[in-house]
């Protein structure tokens, strides 16, 4: 009997290896003219914001396709908090998006993408590393911004439920340490990063964690139009 209940789960599992080798030019990112916007929670499920993503400069080339990903950062109170930019390419069914980066007097990068393969498995190790760093001023003061990303591993497969819709989606996990400069003195973070891609749509939800395993952060999907 043991074994009889075996073969569901594989066929199940075969399927769901399938599904995620969708093309991601089918994603929002290459839909011109297409609003994305992401919730925002605190860790005690408080709406604190929003970010509203347009989709730009859509341009296909043979297999690729590339455009630029345009964000505007709002606070809970409907505020304007920053704006950002990031490049996304689609090439022969590798997704690469780019980090979002501010119009700044100084950036540094060091390939400064997020990548996802046309398929993955739980356990696989993705892009080892990422960097950023990011100089500009807030308020007359000049302000630095280092990221690197390191330890990128495919979690599994989970349903996530957002606002847009319901999906089957691959849950990806990284460490993130970031350093904050002002005036000279450091203010040194260390994040735990989980966020879930749904083939053929792109992102549907994020979530960090503090050092200590803390929720610090929530975004799911909440309109694609």
């Amino acid at each position: 009997m043991k074994k009889l209940c075996l073969l569901p789960l594989t066929l199940l599992l075969f399927f769901l290896e399938k599904a995620f080798s969708q093309d991601c030019k089918n994603c929002y990112y290459f839909q011109a003219g297409k609003e994305i916007t992401f919730i925002k929670y605190d860790k005690n499920g408080k709406n604190i914001g929003k970010d509203v993503s347009t989709v730009a400069d859509v341009v296909a080339a043979g297999s690729s396709i590339r455009s630029t990903f345009h964000t505007k950062k709002f606070e809970g109170s409907g505020k304007l908090k920053e704006e950002g930019v990031a490049k996304v390419d689609c090439d022969n069914g590798f997704l690469k998006i780019g980090f979002q980066l501010p119009d700044t007097e100084d950036t540094a990068s060091n390939d400064t993408y997020f990548t996802y393969p046309v398929s993955m498995k739980t356990g696989q190790e993705l892009q080892a590393k990422a960097e950023v760093q990011i100089k500009t001023s807030t308020n007359g003061k000049k302000v630095e911004l280092y990221m690197k990303v390191e330890n990128r591993k495919v979690m599994g497969i989970e349903k996530v439920n957002t606002p847009s819709g319901n999906y089957d989606a691959v849950k990806i996990g990284y460490d993130m340490n970031t350093r904050f400069k002002i005036r000279g003195s450091g203010i040194p973070m260390k994040l735990k990063v989980y966020e879930w891609y749904s083939a053929g749509v792109g992102l549907v939800k994020f979530e960090s964690y503090n050092k200590d395993g803390e929720l610090q952060e929530t975004a799911v999907l909440g309109s694609v139009k």
